[in-house]
């Protein structure tokens, strides 16, 4: 409790208001990254993308607090919207320091003890970072590689749902429709079919033998995903290179007691559908292929 939360370097929130955090699962999340300038034509599969710089945005996090006390709120609230607008938040039980500022609040009060939760917006989550290779102690190899590079270097594993979101077909670009309310059904260019980009979740299951490891790795990884230019991701499942850029990641699940594990989902932005050498077919919702009626042939969607 005391120690847990210091403010501004030097400022408790237990001493000084009572205030103990309840859950860190936003702040252990990632921003998203900034909008791109993106061609997508029409005859293309996929899209253009300006890879050349891309920058993390600016995001909102929601953190949920305790207190004990009758003035153990307002302290609080005094404290952190008040200028400076930015204020460093150093969380002791996460060991992570946050450059933050406050945008809003929201209150429940229970008698001399209450619970609230503050919106704060970080405005520049590696200020100031220089990379640190990762290190891993504990992760073993899944399959999935980020430009050669193993994704267990960073203390990643992909859960084995994943490769299910890779190999859904995207969403097919729409050609010409015509609609003459004086005639039935509608007319559609069939000359062509294309797909458009799409998002794939990433189950990840991140575990490290510290606090220390674990955030190493975690900055590392995202340093990585935001350098300029497409990434690779090899996926051993399909024996596919994808071309990608980052999307964001949330945490849904944290421990940080015995144990330093983070489970969420990243989520990649696969640049275009590759038809090429490898064969794409269409299967039913529940997996099965879907074959032609004499069941003799299955359907090959990139010959289409």
């Amino acid at each position: 409790m005391t120690g847990d939360l210091i403010i501004d370097g030097s400022w408790d929130a237990y001493t000084n208001a009572g205030v103990m955090v309840e859950d860190y699962t936003e702040l252990l999340s990632w921003p998203g990254l900034k909008p791109l300038d993106i061609n997508d034509w029409h005859e293309q599969n996929g899209i253009e993308p300006d890879l050349s710089s891309p920058k993390l945005n600016t995001r909102q996090l929601t953190i949920k607090f305790a207190f004990i006390g009758e003035n153990g709120y307002f302290t609080f609230i005094n404290k952190i919207a008040s200028t400076p607008v930015y204020h460093t938040f150093n969380f002791a039980e996460i060991g992570r320091t946050y450059t933050l500022r406050y945008v809003s609040s929201d209150f429940s009060e229970v008698v001399n003890y209450g619970r609230f939760s503050i919106t704060f917006a970080e405005d520049d989550h590696l200020a100031g970072y220089t990379y640190v290779a990762p290190t891993n102690s504990i992760a073993q190899s899944c399959g999935y590689e980020l430009d050669t590079k193993d994704f267990a270097d960073f203390g990643v594993m992909i859960t084995a749902d994943t490769v299910k979101s890779i190999m859904n077909l995207p969403t097919v670009k729409e050609n010409l429709l015509v609609n003459i309310d004086s005639q039935s059904g509608v007319y559609y260019d069939d000359d062509i079919i294309k797909f458009k980009e799409k998002n794939v979740e990433i189950g990840v299951f991140i575990e490290a033998s510290s606090l220390l490891e674990l955030w190493k790795n975690q900055k590392a990884l995202l340093y990585k995903l935001i350098q300029p230019n497409a990434r690779a991701l090899y996926v051993s499942d399909t024996e596919t290179t994808y071309q990608c850029f980052y999307k964001n990641f949330t945490v849904d699940k944290y421990y940080l007691c015995d144990r330093f594990i983070l489970t969420g989902k990243l989520t990649l932005t696969f640049i275009s559908f590759a038809v090429g050498d490898v064969e794409y077919l269409l299967a039913a919702e529940n997996d099965y292929l879907i074959e032609t009626e004499d069941g003799t042939y299955c359907i090959d969607m990139s010959s289409l």
